[in-house]
Protein backbone atom coordinates (compact mmCIF):
# COMPACT_ATOMS: atom_id res chain seq x y z
CA UNK A 1 0.00 0.00 0.00
CA UNK A 2 3.07 2.63 0.48
CA UNK A 3 3.22 2.92 -3.47
CA UNK A 4 -0.70 3.48 -3.53
CA UNK A 5 -0.04 6.08 -0.63
CA UNK A 6 2.25 8.01 -2.35
CA UNK A 7 1.43 7.87 -5.54
CA UNK A 8 -2.40 7.35 -5.40
CA UNK A 9 -1.19 5.42 -8.68
CA UNK A 10 -2.57 1.93 -8.98
CA UNK A 11 -0.20 -1.27 -9.62
CA UNK A 12 -0.71 -4.82 -11.08
CA UNK A 13 1.52 -8.20 -9.91
CA UNK A 14 2.06 -11.22 -11.24
CA UNK A 15 1.59 -14.11 -8.44
CA UNK A 16 4.22 -16.07 -8.33
CA UNK A 17 3.58 -19.98 -7.12
CA UNK A 18 2.68 -23.49 -8.00
CA UNK A 19 -0.67 -25.64 -8.10
CA UNK A 20 -1.26 -27.99 -4.80
CA UNK A 21 -4.27 -30.58 -4.78
CA UNK A 22 -6.95 -29.12 -2.31
CA UNK A 23 -8.93 -32.10 -0.50
CA UNK A 24 -11.18 -30.09 1.59
CA UNK A 25 -13.49 -29.59 -1.87
CA UNK A 26 -14.26 -32.31 -4.26
CA UNK A 27 -11.49 -32.17 -7.28
CA UNK A 28 -10.08 -29.48 -5.19
CA UNK A 29 -6.51 -27.43 -6.37
CA UNK A 30 -5.32 -24.41 -4.53
CA UNK A 31 -2.28 -22.01 -5.69
CA UNK A 32 0.48 -21.32 -3.03
CA UNK A 33 1.61 -18.41 -3.93
CA UNK A 34 5.83 -17.84 -2.91
CA UNK A 35 6.27 -14.15 -4.56
CA UNK A 36 4.75 -11.21 -6.38
CA UNK A 37 6.57 -9.84 -9.38
CA UNK A 38 5.66 -6.25 -10.30
CA UNK A 39 6.75 -6.27 -14.45
CA UNK A 40 7.43 -2.68 -15.80
CA UNK A 41 4.29 -0.36 -16.19
CA UNK A 42 2.67 2.80 -16.35
CA UNK A 43 0.60 3.62 -13.82
CA UNK A 44 -2.42 6.27 -12.88
CA UNK A 45 -5.08 6.66 -10.47
CA UNK A 46 -7.29 4.78 -12.57
CA UNK A 47 -5.16 2.56 -15.31
CA UNK A 48 -2.35 0.56 -15.35
CA UNK A 49 -0.61 0.08 -18.55
CA UNK A 50 2.21 -2.87 -18.74
CA UNK A 51 5.22 -2.25 -20.56
CA UNK A 52 7.49 -5.01 -22.36
CA UNK A 53 9.70 -6.33 -19.86
CA UNK A 54 13.08 -6.93 -20.68
CA UNK A 55 13.30 -9.33 -17.75
CA UNK A 56 10.67 -11.37 -18.77
CA UNK A 57 12.66 -14.47 -20.16
CA UNK A 58 14.73 -14.39 -16.88
CA UNK A 59 12.15 -14.50 -14.43
CA UNK A 60 10.27 -17.33 -16.50
CA UNK A 61 13.59 -19.45 -16.57
CA UNK A 62 14.08 -18.45 -12.84
CA UNK A 63 11.03 -19.64 -11.86
CA UNK A 64 10.84 -22.74 -13.85
CA UNK A 65 14.00 -23.52 -12.16
CA UNK A 66 12.22 -23.23 -9.03
CA UNK A 67 9.50 -24.96 -10.13
CA UNK A 68 6.87 -22.10 -9.93
CA UNK A 69 4.98 -20.41 -12.40
CA UNK A 70 2.38 -17.33 -12.89
CA UNK A 71 -0.34 -18.44 -10.75
CA UNK A 72 -2.67 -15.51 -10.59
CA UNK A 73 -2.19 -11.56 -11.32
CA UNK A 74 -2.99 -8.88 -8.74
CA UNK A 75 -4.20 -5.35 -8.87
CA UNK A 76 -5.03 -2.55 -6.45
CA UNK A 77 -8.21 -0.77 -6.92
CA UNK A 78 -7.99 1.74 -4.18
CA UNK A 79 -9.25 5.46 -3.80
CA UNK A 80 -8.81 8.15 -1.45
CA UNK A 81 -11.41 10.48 0.05
CA UNK A 82 -8.72 12.32 2.09
CA UNK A 83 -5.08 11.33 0.94
CA UNK A 84 -4.06 13.90 3.91
CA UNK A 85 -5.31 11.07 5.94
CA UNK A 86 -3.93 8.32 3.64
CA UNK A 87 -7.69 6.31 4.01
CA UNK A 88 -7.80 3.55 2.10
CA UNK A 89 -11.36 2.76 0.28
CA UNK A 90 -11.66 -0.55 -1.54
CA UNK A 91 -14.53 -0.22 -4.22
CA UNK A 92 -16.06 -3.64 -5.68
CA UNK A 93 -19.08 -2.82 -7.87
CA UNK A 94 -19.49 -2.71 -11.91
CA UNK A 95 -18.82 1.46 -11.50
CA UNK A 96 -16.07 1.62 -9.07
CA UNK A 97 -13.38 -1.52 -10.23
CA UNK A 98 -10.54 -0.12 -12.35
CA UNK A 99 -9.26 -2.91 -13.83
CA UNK A 100 -11.76 -3.54 -16.55
CA UNK A 101 -11.13 -0.13 -18.14
CA UNK A 102 -6.90 -0.38 -17.41
CA UNK A 103 -5.07 -1.85 -20.09
CA UNK A 104 -3.75 -4.03 -18.31
CA UNK A 105 -6.99 -6.32 -18.80
CA UNK A 106 -6.20 -6.92 -22.24
CA UNK A 107 -2.83 -6.66 -22.14
CA UNK A 108 -2.93 -10.27 -19.45
CA UNK A 109 -5.45 -11.69 -21.21
CA UNK A 110 -4.43 -11.56 -24.55
CA UNK A 111 -0.54 -12.68 -23.70
CA UNK A 112 -1.52 -15.83 -21.35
Amino acid sequence: LNFWRTTGNQRVGYLIGKYQPFSDVPLGIKAVVAAIYEPPQNCTPDNVEILDDPNEQAVDRLCNWLGLKRVGWIFTDLWSADRVKGTVHCTRHKVGLYLPKANANGQLFSRY
